[in-house]
């Protein structure tokens, strides 16, 4: 804009304004927020400065927060728009809303100021009319009263407004010291300055933690302080010293700050709302820094009414912005600090929207950062550290974490803290801190103990130094919490002072037990139980569940009695992350926020895990530290798959050759592929005879037989702190460089070299992070994964971080995508003849981290949509596929479990997605058609038409936000408690119908989720790592075979379940379920290699293979079709029999008997339930094994064992009938017995009473067409637990009291719309 110009537009405005006392100057203003309070000041100090001007001048403001209540006019008619370029999306927002062009309305007649950074060069605002004015920008660059005050003298007098005295634009400073003093505050520019200042005015106090509380210079400059000075006098009242700093960029303002000239911090802790728009790049600034950072949040453009009736939390861009991005930095233990609330002011009559501190989160946020400090002020002998690890199921057997050496990575961290002077009393560390001696202790003095064996429990408090919370005390605690989250244990668990769980007769009364096992001042300890499987009415029908009362005893008592310095969770993962409460952003009345309340969580983890780690960061405030994942080696084929190979080889040795033989070899190989399961596997038919195998077949069973050869499989388990042998460090080395065929040998050495070296510096960098963690350090940053997929994941020893979601899907994973989803179709086009017309879906964060939107991308596909990507990477928007380039139907599709809270801007865009296409009229589009079927459904069945139109559309649903609540495995597990899998369909249909999309977030709505499942001909999950399958976690089938299961209860078939495998990124490809299990279960489980490695883990190992026994079962339970017979035979020869003679039996009664009893005890319960039809022989030697376990070692007393009363009935009749002697069984009933606290039989009839209860009662007619409804009881919390052990009697009492009849999820959704 030239001078020329900009004089003529000025004149013109005289002009204009020469009539002003008839009409006032107004003056326009599109910012943020933030911006507000520093205008209104200034411009009250202008009336009070000219009082003429009162009533001559109006101000209107367009911020995030006005948005909706601004209309256009207000804007257009202004004379002066101070325009912040920074919010042109705003503008662009406005613009479509109110149908105008606000930079051109204002130009015609007045002038558009452009002031601040965009994205954007200065000509693309010049040229539609803005003014590029230096003197008006430097006045809004710098800020200030007086830059704020002289801005709006200049925009008068560009308005026209005589006698307007101009200031030239005051210089701000970058970056500084800050304190409040009352009157605006005050800044100094070097820490020399700020330091006499502080002696002379400020309070000192000398040993006192030293608190850093960052923030961006606009704050201070435009007056937006309230928060920031409440933050500061929190800080300085909780008795710390304060250093408030600003500066940009953030990690370089954070270093040259607050690091002296010896390269030492000049703080213990810090306070951050910085380091928003920093990422990685700041991360190094505060590694060298090296104190942790605790990440402020405060909420754009809501109060804190709004926030704490949320249950999502933040919003998306909250969540990105002020939570994700400083994860990239490094910043821990995000915290709500702050709202926007509306103000009126009097004198102007102008409101405005102000930035207000929410006090009860300032104060946790200051003392989270203080508790940080003091790590780096209290000496090592001084501090308190409790070390938790994980006890589920709870019994003998279950310690553990996935794939981490639990006993062994205590022992290593015990050792290192003796080494680093931590007082752990009297102990001999080559005696009592050995991996042995430490399972021994936790596995008979701290361990969980279900309410169905109070006998075990008496039996643990005979042995172990056990903590006892008195009735009292724990009281107290309780009523410290906030009151609704009080109100909800108290609801959902009762009176404590009638809790049964980990609850016995104290010295005053009642006490609830924390087992514990104490070294000094270090203690371990079980993370409590979750406490759903306590009782079978909340298992199947609460809808959420709060920690039960021994649960908040014990992190209560952590704070307040131990008075812990810090708390270490040991292993992925526990459950503290889970409990119930806002997605991201959490209250004081959210169960994780308050338990852990404002202790240093330090969380030992597993680095291919991240999804599910940031969510241990954002709703457990964990500062992780990731450790690495099993070695990996190569698994070899099974004797009997090497024989079926040499009899291929045969075949086509002798097919030409010597036809006769060669038909002998194909008859041996059909018979061979039958016995082993391969026929199943591939979903093959080989036939009975012929001398021939057909070329293709066998083709397949190469390629079969070569697949499984070269299958890497993870070798043991990892210890924290362990540096795997040389012979596994090269194999998995060789696992990592194989992946990628694309080297040249040149750079494949280079990758081998740089791996070795990762692979040895990871293991003591693990040690060394948490002991820098303990010691009030930073732990650096990092990405994540398995090493196959990811090399750089290692070393490990990071806090890591996940991916930025808004690139997500990234152009890759889309090509990746539709290759897959066509290579599905067509598949599915060959297999029926047709395409699918509805295909559900999977979706897991911590899957989407990994392939980074292939999943996502086959779903757009799909419906024959696509992702628009912007300049910078990042999806935008979807468009529409013409029907002539997609040359196929819009396949329907169907989201169960769509990583919400994580990636909700893919959920948008999915939702988009399905929204466009089901408008679209096309012959074949099968999104339409059913989108119309169900709206006509609804209508039929009471709602109106526009309502039944949006709830029609919707096709993503998950549990509601911050609910993590599903229990399909549990009720798998739980197999006493169910004789058809409806309960368990019923349960996923409740907790899963949740509609996501079309203007719903988290709304009931199971009625339309049946709707929508039903119909599903495929299910889709993905698997994109080399560690995990579908066998060695219960996820895998709790959410595709719960999703199976809940179809097949809807329509009567079982869909069929692929997977989207990309874990060989070599070799993608759609993979049928059969195939993908059964690939893992040979490679595997049943492979002696595999159990070798386990075997040297000990009783981790033992775990391992007990673990996967059960995944087996939860397939059984919720897929039957997917585990056969021959699986179970086999599980039973390699592990029961010792088919491949690795000494199971020494192995077992070595390390864990209780495995053994675990393992035997669930094939027992398959054949019970007739899952397994298993012969004569091996049923009764299972039955021998099991009851001479039990005699010899004692009780495990797991949940399907001393919880499942039916079993241990069969276990005792069908031994009777089997030959099991007598003496035996007899010492097994009156072990059992004793456990379990009463006796077998009336145990076992108040099951099945509950059972009759829960699986009876009357079938809804379809209602809704094609559904067969199940009663349900209503979902109120139980407030009173009840004991399956109880006699049948009290189950009766128990459901007289409930409602005999549920209501119908559509009539629970009518009176909840409202």
């Amino acid at each position: 804009m030239t001078r020329l110009k900009l004089l003529l537009i000025t004149l013109t405005l005289v002009v204009v304004a020469m009539p002003a006392t008839a009409q006032p100057v107004r003056l326009a203003y599109l910012f943020s927020d933030g911006n507000l309070p520093g205008v209104l000041q200034a411009f009250k100090t202008l009336l009070e400065e000219q009082p003429e001007l009162r009533g001559e001048v109006t101000l209107s403001f367009l911020t995030e927060s006005m948005f909706d209540e601004v209309g256009a006019e207000e804007m257009t008619a202004a004379d002066i728009l101070v325009f912040d370029i920074m919010n042109e999306q705003m503008l662009e927002r406005f613009n479509e809303t109110h149908q105008v062009d606000l930079i051109d309305d204002v130009s015609r007649r007045g002038m558009v100021l452009a002031v601040g950074e965009g994205l954007m060069p200065r000509e693309h605002y010049t040229d539609q009319g803005a003014v590029w004015d230096q003197r008006t920008r430097a006045f809004w660059a710098n800020w200030g009263l007086g830059n704020q005050l002289g801005l709006l003298r200049q925009s008068l007098s560009f308005a026209g407004v005589p006698d307007m005295v101009v200031p030239d634009p005051q210089p701000s400073l970058e970056a500084g010291y800050y304190y409040p003093d009352g009157s605006g505050g005050r800044v100094f520019a070097t820490w020399d300055e700020f330091d006499r200042f502080m002696q002379t005015t400020g309070p000192r106090r000398p040993g006192a933690v030293r608190v850093a509380v960052g923030f961006y210079k606009s704050n201070y400059y435009a007056g937006d302080t309230a928060l920031l000075d409440a933050v500061i006098t929190e800080v300085e009242r909780r008795g710390a010293e304060v250093v408030p700093v600003f500066g940009y960029p953030s990690g370089l303002a954070f270093e040259n700050l607050l690091m002296d000239a010896q390269g030492r911090p000049r703080v213990d802790a810090a306070l951050a709302f910085l380091f928003r728009f920093a990422g990685l790049e700041a991360s190094p600034s505060l590694e060298r820094l090296n104190i942790p950072v605790v990440s402020l949040v405060s909420l754009y453009g809501r109060s804190e009414a709004d926030w704490r009736e949320s249950s999502q939390g933040l919003s998306m861009f909250e969540g990105t912005f002020q939570v994700a991005v400083p994860e990239l930095s490094g910043l821990v233990a995000p915290t709500v600090v702050g709202s926007q609330e509306r103000v009126f002011d009097a004198d102007t009559g102008l409101t405005i929207v102000e930035r207000r501190p929410i006090a009860s989160r300032v104060t946790m946020a200051v003392n989270r950062a203080i508790r940080y400090g003091r790590l780096r002020t209290t000496a090592n002998p001084d501090k308190r550290v409790a070390l938790l690890y994980y006890n589920y199921p709870p019994g003998k057997a279950g310690i553990g974490a996935s794939y981490l050496n639990v006993a062994e990575s205590l022992a290593a961290v015990l050792r290192r803290l003796q080494t680093e002077g931590y007082d752990l009393g009297d102990v001999d560390p080559d005696a009592d801190l050995t991996a042995d001696r430490v399972l021994e202790v936790i596995t008979t003095e701290a361990r969980n103990v279900g309410g169905y064996a109070p006998g075990e429990l008496e039996e643990m408090l005979g042995t172990g130094d056990v903590e006892l919370v008195s009735l009292a005390d724990y009281q107290q605690w309780l009523d410290g919490y906030a009151p609704a989250l009080r109100d909800k244990v108290l609801a959902d668990w009762g009176d404590p002072a009638e809790s049964t769980l980990m609850a016995t007769a104290g010295p005053d009364g009642q006490a609830f037990v924390i087992p514990i096992v104490r070294f000094g001042q270090v203690v371990l300890l079980p993370q409590p139980a979750r406490g759903w499987g306590e009782d079978a009415e909340k298992l199947y029908h609460a809808k959420d569940l709060a920690p039960h009362h021994q649960y908040v005893a014990t992190y209560a008592w952590l704070k307040h009695q131990f008075r812990a310095d810090a708390v270490v969770h040991i292993g992925t993962h526990g459950t503290l992350e889970w409990l119930d409460g806002k997605d991201i952003g959490l209250s004081d009345a959210d169960a994780p926020d308050a338990l852990m309340a404002d202790l240093p969580d330090i969380y030992i983890y597993n680095v291919d895990v991240v999804g599910e780690g940031l969510v241990a960061r954002r709703r457990g405030m964990a500062t992780l530290v990731d450790h690495m994942v099993p070695p990996f080696t190569e698994g070899g084929l099974l004797p009997e798959l090497a024989a079926l190979s040499e009899s291929v080889n045969d075949y086509h040795n002798n097919l030409h050759k010597n036809e006769s033989l060669a038909a002998a070899y194909a008859t041996q190989i059909r018979e061979q592929v039958t016995a082993l399961g391969i026929v199943k596997d591939l979903g093959i038919d080989v036939g009975t005879g012929g001398d021939e195998i057909d070329h293709d077949l066998m083709h397949e069973i190469e390629a079969y037989l070569v697949e499984l050869r070269g299958q890497f499989i993870p070798y043991g388990l990892h210890a924290f702190g362990r540096t795997p042998e040389p012979e596994m460090r090269e194999s998995t080395v060789g696992a990592i460089v194989g992946a990628d065929r694309d080297l040249l040998p040149n750079d494949a050495e280079v990758l081998a070299e740089d791996m070795e070296r990762r692979i040895v510096e990871s293991a003591p960098r693990e040690l060394d992070s948490l002991v820098r963690a303990l010691a009030g350090g930073d732990v650096p940053v990092g990405g994540g994964g398995e090493p196959i997929r990811n090399p750089d994941a290692y070393p490990t020893g990071k806090n890591f971080y996940g991916i930025d979601p808004d690139k997500v899907p990234k152009p890759a994973a889309w090509e990746l995508g539709v290759s897959m989803a066509d290579q599905m179709l067509e598949q599915h086009l060959v297999e029926h003849g047709r395409y699918p017309e509805k295909v559900s879906f999977v979706i897991w964060g911590d899957e989407t981290m990994r392939h980074e939107g292939i999943l996502e991308s086959q779903i757009f596909h799909l419906l024959g949509t696509r992702p628009v990507w912007d300049a910078r990477g990042k999806v935008v928007n979807v468009e529409v596929v013409p029907q002539r380039l997609l040359g196929r139907p819009r396949v329907d599709i169907v989201i169960a479990s769509a990583a919400e809270g994580m990636f909700n801007n893919v959920t948008l865009l999915m939702d988009r997605a399905v929204q466009l296409v089901k408008m679209l009229e096309e012959a074949d589009n099968y999104v339409r058609r059913h989108y119309l079927s169900t709206k006509e459904t609804l209508i039929d069945n009471g709602y109106d038409e526009e309502e039944a139109g949006r709830l029609a559309g919707v096709r993503i649903f998950d549990e509601p936000p911050g609910s993590f609540n599903l229990n399909t495995s549990g009720i798998a597990a739980a197999s006493g408690t169910w004789d058809t899998d409806a309960g368990m369909a019923n349960e996923y249909l409740s907790k899963m119908g949740h509609g996501y999309g079309n203007g719903f977030w988290g709304e009931p709505m199971e009625d339309v989720f049946r709707l929508a499942l039903s119909g599903t001909e495929k299910v889709v999950h993905s698997s994109s790592t080399m560690l995990y399958g579908a066998l060695d976690n219960d996820d895998f089938f709790m959410y595709a075979g719960g999703l199976a299961a809940a179809v097949r209860n809807l329509d009567g078939e079982t869909p069929e379940i692929v997977v989207t495998n990309t874990r060989d990124p070599g070799q993608p490809e759609m993979t049928a379920i059969d195939k993908f299990i059964g690939t893992e279960f040979r490679s595997r489980y049943v492979n002696p290699t595999w159990v070798e490695g386990m075997q040297k883990e000990g009783y981790a190992g033992a775990g391992e293979m007990k673990a996967f026994v059960e995944y087996l079962w939860g397939w059984d339970a919720t897929v039957s079709d997917v585990v056969d017979a021959a699986m179970w035979q086999e599980t039973f020869a390699v592990y029961v029999e010792d088919k491949h003679d690795l000494g199971m039996d020494a192995f077992f009664d070595d390390n864990s008997p209780f495995a053994f009893q675990d393992m035997t005890a669930r094939m027992i319960e398959t054949i019970r339930k007739e899952h397994w039809d298993a012969d004569d022989v091996t049923r009764t030697r299972l039955l021998t094994e099991y009851v001479d376990s039990v005699v010899t070692h004692g009780v495990g007393c797991a949940d399907h064992t001393c919880g499942n009363a039916r079993l241990l009935e069969y276990v005792l009749e069908e031994g009777a009938r089997n030959g099991v002697p007598v003496p035996a069984l007899d010492q097994f009933q009156a072990a059992m017995e004793e456990a379990i606290g009463t006796d077998i039989e009336s145990a076992a009839r108040a099951m099945e009473a509950f059972v009759r209860r829960n699986e009876s009662g009357p079938r809804y007619t379809e209602n809704i067409e094609g559904l067969r409804m199940e009663e349900r009881r209503p979902e109120t919390p139980v407030a009173q637990t009840s004991d399956l052990t109880r006699e049948a009697g009290a189950w009766d009492a128990v459901w007289v009291g409930a409602p005999i009849l549920g209501l119908l999820a559509v009539w629970r959704l009518r009176r909840r719309r409202g």
